[in-house]
């Protein structure tokens, strides 16, 4: 039963501006944490994180003790390049994915079912604070294998080569590392929540999520196939887009593709889900 079918009497005084957001962020990111299945994959996820970390050590021991092994360690002027960056930003994404499948696809999903909604909008709250507060609360949960491990392995590399001819590369390579991990955070939260929004059952957020992770790979194989290998393959999924977004900023010789392609298309994808989450907010029926 609805709650203004209950002689429940809705507030009509005046709205704080501010502050719902943050309990719904934090309330998002808490109930996440405290599920075990999210300790167990995180504990997973970063084990990939450390290794990278440690071959951080390996890197510049190679380049300051070793001077005949260091092809080994890229080319000359660029440290590990383009490649590496752009394999940890893919690693990013999918270690984003995969925890997004675990734990923040019921986000709203269960919201809807059990019918909280109505218990959220009794009090003095706006709805467009649930839409941030859930945002921001996935987001940080994603950012804890995207965003913390680029400023990890990214500044410890800037902090090895601060003082060598590889500084500038680097300090380049760490911000564009940690840009486009924020980026992968903000988009994979709001595709996850765009797809939350739409039904009451987690499982079927989770089967959505995992079709827009992987029928457009298969898509971009088969384009890629039809096309000899052509870059605009990489336009039709997720993954892709980010590939290219680091190719385009970080190496010299970038994929044939313009730039602003895949920026255009990861913006229109994020825009769309959001946009489908105000809509079904404020399509709720049986709200005070």
């Amino acid at each position: 039963m609805a709650i203004h079918e209950q002689n429940y009497v809705s507030y009509d005084g005046p709205l704080d501006d501010g502050g719902g957001w943050w309990i719904f962020a934090r309330a998002t990111f808490g109930l996440a944490w405290s599920l075990k299945r999210t300790k167990l994959l995180l504990f997973l996820l970063w084990i990939p994180v450390l290794i990278t970390l440690g071959l951080v050590f390996v890197e510049y021991g190679v380049r300051e003790n070793m001077p005949s092994l260091q092809a080994l360690a890229g080319k000359g002027e660029e440290g590990l390049g383009a490649g590496a960056v752009t394999f940890v930003l893919q690693m990013q994404f999918f270690s984003a994915a995969l925890l997004m499948m675990a734990s923040g696809c019921g986000a709203i999903a269960e919201d809807l079912r059990y019918r909280t909604f109505q218990l959220y909008f009794s009090r003095p709250v706006e709805r467009w604070e649930y839409i941030l507060g859930k945002f921001l609360g996935i987001s940080m949960l994603c950012s804890l294998v995207t965003v913390v491990p680029a400023v990890l392995i990214g500044g410890l590399r800037a902090a090895y080569f601060y003082r060598t001819d590889l500084a500038g590369p680097m300090i380049k390579q760490t911000l564009v590392g940690i840009v486009l991990s924020a980026c992968i955070a903000a988009v994979v939260s709001s595709v996850v929540l765009g797809l939350s929004s739409l039904t009451r059952r987690t499982g079927y957020a989770v089967l959505g999520w995992i079709g827009v992770l992987f029928v457009p790979m298969v898509v971009a194989a088969i384009v890629g196939v039809a096309s000899s290998g052509a870059d605009t393959a990489n336009l039709t999924h997720l993954a892709g887009n980010f590939w290219l977004l680091s190719q385009g900023l970080l190496d010299p010789s970038p994929p044939d593709v313009p730039i602003i392609a895949p920026m255009l298309i990861l913006v229109a994808v994020s825009g769309l889900a959001l946009f489908g989450i105000r809509w079904r907010v404020h399509k709720l029926e049986g709200i005070a």
